[in-house]
């Protein structure tokens, strides 16, 4: 793994991949392809131990693959080097890899596109044998640790055991593979959903991010490749030392939620008589109450004392935001009020952040610059202003969000708040700088990173910043963000920020329609809807009522009308906080002209055997979604599905089968079976709901985030004529294909596949997902120039 850039300050030490499969015959790329297509992997595993198992895949999957990609044998002596620790070890040389993947390109350079579908199937064929066998034995291998504790094995792990760095290897060989296809996918930062996250699933690999002083939730909130991962690894340690043994869990981090009490700078020389500021209460109300934007300015008095000033301002106010998690001590929830050490602490780096251009996005709130221009005052005003001293305005929300909890007019103070809430979008949107705060963040040095934008980028995805959703919307929403370090304020790029999960920077700039014109991007760009979805699936929140508006404000959609769809409905019980949520994200899909029919595929979101679609979000297993592998239309008969990717999506009919939670499918007339583990369906809700006994599966070659199988979902065939058929959702599920030769107790059912859903451009699928009198269609949050506040309001009833 040499051509990984490391931190040189790392923990632990660069791992040598050692060569372990020399007693066995070398692996053609035409042996790798056979062996893989036919989907025979069991390799003799049953008692075979894990030396063993990694050293048949090393012949196999790394060199075997790697002749199979490049499309010829290459003799394992061109791969491999002297070890620099013992001379008489032999290591796998990831550089000289680098150099064969080099040559191939050179070769192929003039017929590059037509090499592009072979190579990719064979890295798909990759995909399969890592998600499917792979994946699968190392999972099982952890079972039998975490059964025997006392076994010395429980102990291994990427660093301490050469057969897990083996099988790591391979993973790092594939991310190389992709990047030397260098199409747009990669380019953005997506990733290819038919491959599994080997880092997210295995403890081997997952763990020693303790050691680093980081939470081993990372490794399920990032989903990261096995190279971002051996990068993240190398960071030291920085700021506070947290016990991440204690509270966290494999995919949650307690200290990422937890309200630390508002802290004092450690440099605070006034220490207990540091005095608390606070805002004009009265200002910032009446700011509010009329869309203005309260702002706080900061300057020294004739004493010497911090002086604190509420400013009337608004979308044409030059102000940065402030985006913060609680963890850093910079939250009250007892008063709007700040130490003063604090207080200067935000006045100077706000005064310090980089000249930024003005925005684009004022030119478009009324009026333009040309009609402003007119105003001859105006004109001269501004030339005036840039003789003076500039004043420098910040918004933060511990000091501009009334605090309601325990005052004696909570009520009346509620409203403010929610108000305030609801309008934080636009104020994001509107701000000239973004500044995020973290607090590991800010013990960087900007030393650390040595100019290397991969190791800042590395520091960024790990951050507790990263880990909450309303900093989401505030980082997506900014013109100019900025990441504050120990010494200085930075910026990234916008692909930066795609590979950090964060999506495009200037969110209301972003036009997927005008992208798409590109053959390449038509494809692979994901739309608002899918970004914010795969933005949110692994962030965590303290309230998860917010989470409809963040999603609604960044797809285009009014935040106060969203948190009202549902509230008022008697369909709905009091403080059924689910319910309402589903009644919400019903109606953002609504707003929209097509979703990613993987929206079907995520688990939960069957209740009582009805769709029952829930916000993204960490407490469920989400996965991410992508227009690529197939699109819903949004109709007002339900969701209409007639276009797909044929290689990767296919469906089957299957008739007289009942509703189980496992079962296996043979295909009519072949050896091919599925094996499908569905999610359970209450029986109650069957016989309250009519049942078509025909049912249709929908099933596509992408990965489960947590098992080595694929996703699908299964509907009810309700109606079918010539050209149409008519659905209702049963439930998600995941499957797998049987291994040839492997024997099965039973086979539940008999399917075949209805190709006339691909081949057909006239066929059509309406999944019916119901009726509901209390969705409503909602006026965009911004006009369609993506910059103007518009007057919201509901403008009908629909009929799902």
């Amino acid at each position: 793994m040499d051509h990984i850039d490391r931190h040189p300050s790392s923990f632990f030490p660069h791992i040598e991949v050692p060569y372990i499969c020399d007693h066995l015959p070398a692996c053609t790329g035409a042996e790798f392809v056979s062996w893989a297509g036919l989907r025979d992997w069991r390799l003799r595993t049953e008692n075979q131990s894990l030396e063993q198992f990694a050293a048949q895949l090393q012949a196999r999957l790394y060199f075997g693959l790697l002749s199979a990609f490049v499309g010829e044998d290459i003799p394992r002596g061109k791969i491999l080097r002297q070890s620099t620790i013992d001379p008489k070890l032999q290591v796998l040389g990831s550089l000289k890899v680098q150099d064969q993947l080099r040559a191939w390109e050179e070769r192929f350079r003039e017929h590059r596109d037509k090499k592009l579908t072979e190579v990719s199937n064979v890295l798909f064929l990759a995909y399969e044998v890592m998600n499917r066998f792979v994946l699968a034995y190392l999972l099982e291998h952890d079972q039998r640790k975490v059964k025997d504790q006392r076994d010395e094995a429980s102990e291994r792990n990427l660093f301490t055991e050469t057969s897990y760095a083996v099988i790591f290897a391979i993973d790092v060989l594939i991310d190389m593979l992709e990047a030397t296809l260098n199409t747009f996918p990669y380019r953005l930062g997506i990733k290819d959903g038919r491959r599994c996250c080997l880092v997210g699933n295995v403890s081997a690999f997952r763990d020693p991010i303790a050691v680093t002083g980081r939470c081993k939730s990372l490794a399920w909130r990032l989903q990261p490749t096995s190279t971002e991962w051996y990068c993240l690894l190398s960071l030291p340690p920085v700021g506070q030392r947290l016990d991440h043994q204690k509270y966290c869990t494999e995919q949650t981090c307690f200290h990422h939620g937890k309200k630390t009490p508002t802290l004092h700078r450690e440099d605070c020389e006034a220490g207990a008589s540091c005095r608390y500021l606070s805002p004009d209460d009265d200002m910032v109300q009446r700011c509010i109450l009329e869309d203005k934007i309260p702002l706080i300015s900061c300057t020294r008095g004739q004493n010497g004392h911090l002086r604190i000033e509420t400013v009337e301002g608004s979308l044409r106010s030059e102000y940065t935001a402030i985006s913060h998690v609680w963890a850093g001590g910079l939250g009250n929830e007892v008063e709007n009020s700040l130490p003063e050490c604090q207080l200067e602490y935000l006045m100077s780096i706000v005064e310090g952040l980089p000249r930024t251009r003005m925005r684009s996005f004022k030119e478009g709130l009324g009026s333009s610059w040309r009609e402003s221009a007119d105003n001859i005052a105006e004109v001269v005003d501004t030339l005036i202003s840039r003789w003076r001293k500039p004043r420098f305005l910040f918004w933060i929300d511990t000091l501009c969000i009334p605090v309601a909890k325990g005052k004696p007019n909570e009520t009346e103070v509620a409203v403010y708040k929610s108000r305030a809430i609801a309008s934080m979008a636009q104020l994001y949107a509107g701000a000239k700088n973004v500044l995020v705060l973290d607090p590991e963040l800010q013990s960087i040095p900007s030393s650390l990173i040595q100019d290397n934008k991969k190791f800042l980028v590395s520091f960024i995805k790990s951050s507790a910043w990263m880990g909450r959703s309303w900093t989401l919307q505030e980082g997506a929403l900014a013109e100019n963000l900025f990441y504050r370090l120990e010494d200085r304020s930075v910026q990234i790029g916008e692909l930066s920020s795609r590979v950090i999960n964060l999506p495009t920077v200037r969110m209301l700039d972003f036009d997927s329609e005008k992208l798409k014109k590109h053959s390449y991007w038509k494809y692979w760009l994901p739309s608002k809807f899918s970004d914010v979805w795969n933005g949110l699936i692994n962030r965590s929140t303290g309230q998860p009522k917010d989470v409809p508006a963040i999603f609604a404000a960044m797809v285009n959609l009014s935040a106060d009308e969203i948190l009202g769809v549902g509230q008022q409905s008697s369909e709905i019980s009091t403080g059924n906080v689910e319910m309402v949520q589903e009644m919400q994200m019903k109606a953002i899909i609504r707003a929209q002209a097509k979703i990613p029919l993987q929206i079907f595929y995520q688990h939960g979101f069957n209740r009582n055997g009805a769709w029952s679609p829930q916000l993204p979000g960490s407490r469920l297993k989400n996965t991410s979604i992508n227009e690529f592998y197939g699109t819903l239309q949004v109709t007002e008969e339900g969701l209409l599905l007639k276009e797909g990717a044929p290689w990767d999506t296919f469906a089957l009919v299957a008739e007289g089968l009942p509703l189980l939670d496992r079962y296996i499918l043979q295909l009519q007339d072949t050896a091919v079976m599925y094996r499908i583990h569905s999610e359970p369906v209450k029986q109650a809700a069957l016989k309250s709901e009519p049942h078509s006994s025909n049912s249709l599966f929908i099933l596509s070659k992408l990965c489960c985030v947590d098992s080595p199988m694929c996703q699908g979902a299964r509907f009810s065939i309700m109606q079918r004529k010539e050209k149409r058929i008519t659905l209702k959702f049963d439930a998600a599920l995941a499957w797998a294909y049987v291994p040839l030769g492997e024997e099965v107790d039973a086979i539940d059912g008999k399917c075949e596949e209805l190709l006339q859903f691909w081949q057909d451009t006239d066929f059509e699928a309406l999944i019916d997902v119901g009726k509901s009198s209390c969705i409503t269609t909602l006026a965009p949050l911004f006009h369609d120039n993506h910059r103007c506040p518009t007057s919201l309001h509901s403008t009908a009833n629909l009929p799902w």
